[in-house]
């Protein structure tokens, strides 16, 4: 049965509304292992038939994919998986569960270590374990992404992979699709279609590959073909520094691609339909101004049934009426939380969902036609929901009248006053990236504290529509820092915190933000906490470029979002918190996985040094072993520690 979830009451202040859930007065007594430690249960999902569950679960000897009955709830089937890091777990048929993994690992020939993504098969009849592709052989050696399904056959004995072919490290190898041979994954056969251009590819209703999606980022030219008889016949073809158009999937009669494209006229990214006979375009009118289409509801063969709007929580647009008022009245369960359908059966029988925010710390739920939803699992049963403080919304305006949506996690203990509290600012990364309602470690074990912590969507935020991630381009260290800063100002204006108790703590984009802050405005914020943070932008540049080549479009998106296209190495460095570090007022604590690839920890090794030369109050923590996602417990515990002491000791009472 259903948790007994609290009401929540409503009340509205200028120009803040909050959702606030009256339970203990009193701060929890949780320890900084309960937050920081992975969710117990993760990666919840049920079988094509819906008479099987599998989840990833942690046992005092290291996590195990579970694999259980439904109706008995018996075990029938058990893997453990050491040190790899599980990335999504999910069925292909009843029999068959396929488990994406993360490993740092060494790649013969090459240079250095790199995260491998790898994707293998355990059948539950023959309780065997084995990967879906290897390389060698015909299989290029050096690629690292060797985990992604893109549609089974229609027997269910084989499966589709992309995948580059070749055996020779010195010629760039062509991206191809393969088809693996379920009873034995070695057997495998490459298709002989795609190119060195090719990006991804679709399989047509009668499972043969029927879509050839390619980029050039020498010639920026983007192509779409589709298989004619024996010929493949160009449907798209346009010339772009990045790609304008998002291929997503297929519409259930197979005649349209289904695409995420730019509308010039709502200027907004659309949801819009490309038809394979003649490569026109449609749009579906279902772009909203305030909300992004965030993913599609799609299966195993990419044919998408629905998609979900972004926002604090998401919406969901279902092409079957009886499907869409069926999800409205299971969200509606769950007023005010993020409720995320998580896995379902083939004909949409058996849903799981999760739900997680001021009641929930993150549950999954089954949902099944004709019989009372079932409780199936909290994702962190060492919380109870009466130890949540609650978040709730409010609204920002900024100096130029930009509107920022925010939200703040409430100590228990401020409420119902919340007066004149210390504060921490929370700036997420990306920062093409946004905050959601839900059990957010970081924000729930500050408040635990005692402070305020506060999250604003500032402009560059995805989630909120394409005008307010646009508006972000060319704003770094600029407006996008004058959101955070309205934001502190506002709420002190307001009496919900103290201005002289304000710290700042960010990872990647907000460590960025947060090193930014101790740059930019040193007498705003009474410490300074950057995790996996960027501090010097021409040397994150110089490394994009080196990692994927100047002609690459990632290079063009990054200088279109840092400088809106207008990247000279003066501005770059006008904007980077390590050429500014004699105005650094707040003590700073940097924070860095040893094995971050997507920030190299360089970056923090820089700004220490050049703090530390400047006579700053510095401290420098490596992670080890860790990477840009803090993805161990065991070293989240400890960034975590580390985070709440410093903080504690400049703005704590």
């Amino acid at each position: 049965m259903i948790r007994n979830y609290l009401s929540l009451s409503k009340s509205t202040a200028l120009f803040i509304t909050l959702f606030i859930c009256f339970q203990s007065l009193a701060s929890t007594k949780l320890s900084f292992e309960d937050y920081a430690q992975l969710p117990n249960t993760r990666f919840m999902t049920i079988s094509s038939d819906g008479q099987r569950l599998a989840y990833l679960k942690s046992m005092p000897d290291g996590e195990r994919v579970m694999i259980i009955d439904k109706e008995s709830l018996s075990s029938i089937g058990s893997i453990g998986v050491g040190d790899t890091k599980i990335e999504y777990i999910y069925f292909v048929d009843k029999d068959n569960v396929v488990i994406k993994t993360s490993k740092l690992s060494r790649i013969g020939g090459f240079r250095g270590k790199y995260y491998i993504k790898n994707a293998f098969v355990y059948n539950i009849e023959m309780k065997r374990i084995r990967p879906l592709l290897k390389t060698g052989e015909s299989i290029f050696k050096g690629q690292t992404q060797l985990s992604s399904v893109i549609g089974i056959s229609e027997d269910k004995k084989s499966i589709y992979m992309p995948a580059y072919i070749g055996n020779d490290r010195r010629f760039k190898p062509n991206y191809s699709l393969v088809k693996i041979d379920f009873e034995s994954p070695s057997t495998f056969r490459p298709l002989g279609i795609g190119s060195i251009n090719a990006i991804d590819f679709f399989l047509g209703e009668d499972r043969e590959p029927l879509i050839i999606e390619s980029y050039s980022n020498e010639s920026d030219i983007h192509t779409i073909k589709v298989k004619r008889a024996d010929d493949w016949e160009t449907i798209y073809e346009f010339e772009s520094k990045i790609r304008d158009i998002s291929l997503i999937g297929l519409t259930p009669d197979y005649k349209h691609l289904v695409i995420l494209k730019y509308n010039a006229e709502r200027n907004v990214n659309d949801y819009q339909l490309m038809s394979l006979d003649t490569g026109k375009i449609e749009p579906t009118g279902f772009a909203k101004q305030d909300s992004d289409i965030d993913r599609v509801i799609n299966d195993i063969n990419r044919v998408v049934y629905g998609f979900v709007y972004s926002g604090f929580t998401p919406t969901y647009k279902f092409f079957d009426d009886n499907l869409e008022a069926r999800f409205k009245s299971i969200s509606d369960m769950f007023a005010d939380h993020s409720v995320v359908l998580t896995s379902w059966s083939d004909d949409f029988s058996s849903l799981i969902v999760y739900a997680t925010g001021n009641s929930a710390p993150g549950d999954y739920y089954l949902f099944e036609k004709g019989k009372e939803p079932a409780f199936l699992a909290s994702s962190r049963s060492n919380i109870d929901p009466s130890e949540i403080h609650p978040v709730g919304e409010l609204t920002v305006k900024a100096r130029d009248g930009f509107i920022i949506p925010t939200l703040v996690t409430i100590p228990q203990g401020a409420l119902p006053e919340m007066k004149n509290l210390p504060a921490v600012l929370l700036p997420h990364g990306g920062p093409a990236s946004y905050d959601t309602k839900g059990f957010h470690w970081k924000a729930q074990a500050l408040a635990n504290e005692g402070y305020l912590v506060i999250q604003p969507q500032f402009r560059g935020s995805s989630g909120f529509g394409l005008k307010h991630e646009q508006a972000g381009y060319g704003e770094w260290g600029a407006k996008m820092q004058d959101d955070l800063t309205d934001t502190v100002l506002q709420l002190s204006k307001q009496g919900f915190i103290d201005k002289e108790r304000v710290c700042i703590v960010g990872s990647s984009y907000g460590g960025y933000a947060a090193l930014a802050g101790g740059a930019f405005t040193p007498d705003l914020y009474k410490c300074v906490v950057s995790v996996n943070g960027v501090s010097d932008i021409p040397d994150m540049m110089s490394r994009t470029k080196y990692d994927y080549g100047s002609n690459h479009w990632v290079v063009s998106y990054w200088d279109q979002v840092i400088a809106d296209g207008k990247g000279s190495e003066d501005l770059l460095k006008e904007i980077s918190p390590s050429n500014f570090v004699e105005k650094f007022k707040a003590p700073t604590l940097l924070l860095h996985g040893e094995d971050d690839h997507v920030v190299r920890i360089d970056q923090s090794e820089l700004m220490y040094k050049r703090l530390k030369k400047a006579d700053k109050e510095v401290k420098f923590v490596e992670l080890e072993g860790e990477d840009h996602f803090l993805s161990s417990g065991e070293t989240r515990e400890q960034a975590l520690k580390e985070i709440v002491t410093f903080v504690n000791k400049h703005i704590g009472n």
